[in-house]
């Protein structure tokens, strides 16, 4: 890669984290105000902590997917197949930040929005395998996509559930 184009690429990592934080700053005050707090454990340790701050994930990752697709106008479709169903997910999260919903229809709306990105991204023919070399996947590209799509967007959930730890990945 040419050293243009990694400064490039650092300058809109730098420029995404920045507008991110942004975001935040502005927003913490609003989540306090409107009471979506984490308050703190039966132990009485710690301070409440806003919760919301995905927010600022999405903004930026809708603001970047917006630039990609005006860049590179074929890849419109491939970014909305991705794009609509994080919003989904993004959207569930935001409503349980206010007011807990159950774990199961939170995970429903991730399954859910996990067998829609596969549908458009499509499953994945083979997976690299260490010191094994490539794996057909054949009949079960499917699941293991769908599975692999879900658990990655619950692990996410999980961090940034834990005082936004998902923003420092």
């Amino acid at each position: 890669m040419a050293p243009t184009a990694i400064l490039g690429w650092l300058a809109c990592g730098f420029g995404a984290s920045a507008l991110a934080l942004a975001i935040v700053v502005g927003l913490e005050p609003v989540l306090r105000h409107r009471g979506a707090v984490a308050v703190p454990g039966p132990d009485g340790r710690g301070e409440t902590v806003p919760r919301g701050g995905g927010l600022a994930i999405v903004a930026v990752t809708v603001a970047a997917a917006a630039v990609a697709a005006w860049f590179e106008p074929a890849s419109a479709g491939a970014v909305a197949g991705w794009l609509v169903p994080a919003m989904a997910v993004a959207a569930v999260s935001l409503w349980d930040d206010f007011r807990p919903l159950p774990a199961m229809l939170r995970l429903g709306v991730h399954v859910a929005a996990a067998v829609a990105v596969v549908a458009a991204a499509g499953p994945p023919a083979e997976i690299a395998v260490p010191g094994l070399g490539p794996w057909a996947l054949g009949a079960a590209a499917w699941p293991i996509a769908v599975l692999w799509v879900a658990g990655l967007t619950n692990a996410f959930n999980f961090m940034d559930g834990i005082d936004g730890i998902a923003g420092i990945t």
